[in-house]
């Protein structure tokens, strides 16, 4: 079974890390989702990867599906 969760893709060009803000739940087996909850205007986030702090807003989110049911450590953005 896989699961679907609203991520963004680190910013700096040569980096590309995907980063999960949040589990949506399991997949429905479709593309889209509606972006759920009070969300703040910016979420800022420091990539393990580059080491680098970017700022988001939701027009960055965007759904991914992956099959283990949990990240380990995940620390949802809201």
């Amino acid at each position: 079974m896989k699961y679907a969760y609203w991520s963004v893709i680190c910013k700096t060009p040569e980096c590309g890390n995907r980063h999960y803000a949040k589990l949506i739940g399991e997949s429905e087996g479709r593309t889209n989702y509606l972006l759920q909850g009070d969300l703040p205007q910016e979420f800022h986030y420091h990539c393990e990867k580059c080491g680098i702090d970017h700022s988001y807003t939701v027009d960055d989110m965007v759904s991914v599906e992956i099959d283990p049911p949990a990240l380990s450590g995940l620390r949802e953005w809201w």
